[in-house]
This record gives C-alpha cells, structure tokens and sequence, in this order.
C-alpha cells in the first residue's frame, strides 16, 4: 500500500514536471522565432540577396517557412504579435520579395497577414506594388491592391481602378469588370469581400491557414445575408430597417447569424454590415 502510494505522488511530480518543461521548451521556441525574424528583417536587402549567392530561392523559402511558424504559432494561442512585431514581419517579407521577386506565397502571405490581421494596409500595398513588377502577368496583384484600397482604405474609386486593371490581364476572371463598376457605385462590401476570401482560400494551399480562411468566410457570408435582407426590406416598405431585429421580425431573417469571431452585428446607414469583432480573433 505504502509503495503503491510512493509511485503515485512520484509520477505525479513526474507528469506536473513535463508540464511545467513543456511549457518553457514552447515559450523558448516562441522567442526564438520571434528572434529569428527580427534579426533577418534587419539585414539590408543589397547584403541578403549578395551573401545568397546562387542559393536566393532556397534562403527564400527556408524565411517563408520560418515567417509561417511565428504567424501559425500565434494563431494556434489566439495571440497578437505586437507593433514592432509585426514590422520586421514586413520587412522579412520585403527581404524574401528581394530574394525571388516571382514568388507567390509572398504577396498573398502579405495580403493575408498584414492587410487582414496587422492592419498594415500601406506596407501590404507597397509589396504588392513589387509584386506587380516581378509579376505582370498576374491579375492577383492588382486585384488585391484594388480591394485594400476598397474594403480596408475605403478608396472607393481607386480600388475599382485597380480592380478594373486587373480585367484587363489574360485570364483573370469574367467577373471582374462587373465587380469594377460596383466597387465605383459602393455595392455591398460583404459580397465583395466573399469573393475576395475565396479567391485567397484558392491560392492558400501551401500556407495552410486555411482554417482561418474558412472561420473568415462564414462571417462574411453572415454580413451578406445581413445585407441582403436589409435590400429586400428596402424594396417592400420604401425605409430603412431601424436595426436587424426588425429584418428578424419582418422575415427577411429567420434569425440573426452568428459572428464566428463572437462579435455584435452592426448594421449602417449606408447599408453595409460590420461586427464588433472586426473579425478578429479575441486573444485569450
């Protein structure tokens, strides 16, 4: 009995000291990549692309893999990285555009992260500026310019500008000079915002942060519906909805939708949707 209690408090110390290891060993590797990154984005882009030598695509790739394990690492503990964070964030991703201009992941990388989640509209737009350079051939990149400028910047014209430049590349797709001329007349920005997110879930297969992506999608499919509903309130009683209870009360709702990011819906004048959340992770 008294051995059978021996090993019991033994592996309980035990298991309560992996814990406690486990726990160090992952906010060590935490502050190493924030390290890692921090100390990359301060190298010259002249001096990274020099000492590169013959093997620029590959030092690209092993710093994408590395910007990936810092931005996944704090998605998974609902963390924002801070100010200074996210700027030599920016400017590892500007060292990686210097390293191999053509490389994709990049400039969707930026769009993904520094447009959605830092709010870093200028610096998202500056890289995919270069992106533009090293990829004219790509109707993306106009196309996310186009829609920085639009949803995030409300630049309305500007964006349906860009939008429209990006019609005129082969291949880009049927609809976007439709979706030029309605960024031009401000249509809903839920529904533009629905066709952005899909177009970024398509081009997310390597970065796979495509949960988020999804959890993104669903709660702009709820401010669609918002919306739609308060167009077709609009149309029978000639007013605007005093609020988004009374699209549930009238029928145009069967409910009011969730905000996946726990948010409360809010519902403008001018007839566009928003959330209190911003969707945006709540941190723990």
């Amino acid at each position: 009995m008294k051995r059978s209690f021996t090993l019991l408090v033994f592996f309980s110390v035990l298991f309560a000291l992996m814990g406690v290891m486990t726990d160090k060993v992952h906010n060590l590797r935490t502050k190493y990549l924030a390290a890692s990154i921090s100390q990359i984005g301060r190298i010259p882009s002249s001096v990274l692309v020099a000492t590169s030598l013959e093997y620029k695509g590959v030092v690209a790739d092993m710093m994408f893999l590395n910007a990936s394990n810092f931005i996944g690492r704090n998605l998974m503990e609902r963390r924002s990285p801070q100010p200074e964070e996210w700027q030599t964030f920016y400017l590892m991703l500007d060292r990686m555009s210097a390293l191999d201009g053509r490389f994709l992941d990049t400039y969707v990388f930026a769009e993904m992260m520094l447009a959605w989640q830092a709010r870093m509209y200028d610096e998202a737009n500056s890289l995919l500026a270069k992106a533009r350079r090293y990829r004219p051939d790509d109707w993306r990149m106009p196309y996310y310019i186009g829609f920085n400028h639009f949803y995030f910047q409300k630049q309305y014209a500007l964006g349906a500008d860009y939008v429209m430049q990006a019609a005129n590349i082969s291949g880009s797709p049927s609809y976007l000079p439709n979706l030029a001329a309605r960024l031009a007349f401000y249509g809903s920005r839920s529904k533009t915002a629905l066709l952005f997110i899909k177009e970024l879930i398509a081009q997310n297969k390597q970065i796979e942060l495509n949960p988020e992506l999804e959890k993104r999608l669903a709660a702009f499919e709820a401010a669609a519906s918002i919306e739609d509903a308060a167009v077709g309130f609009i149309n029978r009683f000639d007013r605007r909805p005093v609020n988004i209870s009374e699209l549930v009360k009238t029928g145009f709702l069967s409910a009011v939708p969730l905000d996946p990011y726990g948010g409360e819906w809010r519902l403008y004048i001018d007839g566009h949707v928003d959330s209190t959340s911003n969707f945006v992770e709540r941190e723990k």
